[in-house]
């Protein structure tokens, strides 16, 4: 059984590497290793994709999630108008980067990330998203985390909000989910007479959303480095075989 599944990583891997024509994932599929995207990439209706490794969406792809896609480690897109109807869940304990050439638009988006997830790519949001741990970083002015208008928001705390560049269209009421890394501080727009678009940061008194979030980053390098001492005293600590005995 072991065996069937490393060859299910392999034949995704080599696929996706290589741009073989259509992948179409259906039920439960995972790749434990890194992937490139160049050719065709689809999630059917009520399909599941887990990339253990981090995944990398080429120019010349054309992807698309009609299902839900969980990511593990970072999230590279270089194609135009990427759009998924889907949901995408950025999940792990190590931090998370979504960065690339292009922006990203999904349907849904989960993140559950206690140590945090740092955006270097517009990403917008269309119909809902649910903070289930963590911090989001977005250090540039011009990088956003965008929601549209209608968009439903879920989860926000002291623990789960975002530090830096938020960006709302549309005219319906909202409270843009920004905060300093340790307390939320939203800020809410009502009333408006017509579509309208605002971008907002909160700046925690003598520093910048940019010092903020260079913290923050400071705090994810600091955490993947104890995670490897971590698992480095946890690899010596291995029994080794063999055995002992006593008279």
């Amino acid at each position: 059984m072991e065996k069937s599944k490393t060859l299910l990583h392999t034949a995704l891997t080599v696929l996706l590497a290589c741009g073989m024509g259509v992948l179409p994932c259906r039920s439960q599929s995972t790749s434990s290793v890194d992937c490139f995207n160049a050719g065709i990439f689809f999630v059917q209706d009520s399909s599941a994709v887990t990339f253990q490794g981090s995944f990398s969406n080429s120019s010349a792809a054309q992807f698309s999630n009609n299902g839900q896609i969980l990511f593990r480690k970072d999230f590279f897109n270089h194609q135009p108008n990427l759009n998924s109807p889907g949901i995408f869940s950025f999940t792990s304990t190590v931090p998370q980067h979504i960065a690339g050439t292009q922006p990203v638009r999904v349907a849904m988006l989960i993140t559950d990330n206690s140590s945090g997830i740092s955006l270097e790519n517009s990403l917008e949001v269309i119909r809902s998203h649910q903070f289930l741990n963590g911090l989001i970083a977005s250090a540039s002015s011009d990088t956003y985390l965008a929601y549209e208008d209608g968009i439903q928001i879920t989860g926000t705390s002291d623990k789960n909000h975002v530090i830096g560049w938020v960006r709302k269209s549309g005219s319906a009421d909202f409270t843009f989910p920004v905060g300093d890394s340790q307390f939320l501080r939203t800020v809410t727009i009502k009333d408006l007479s017509q579509p309208s678009w605002f971008a907002v940061s909160y700046e925690a008194p003598g520093l910048t959303p940019t010092q903020v979030a260079a913290q923050q980053e400071q705090k994810q390098e600091q955490a993947k480095t104890e995670q490897k001492v971590a698992d480095t005293v946890e690899k010596k600590m291995e029994p080794s075989g063999g055995s002992a005995g006593g008279s």
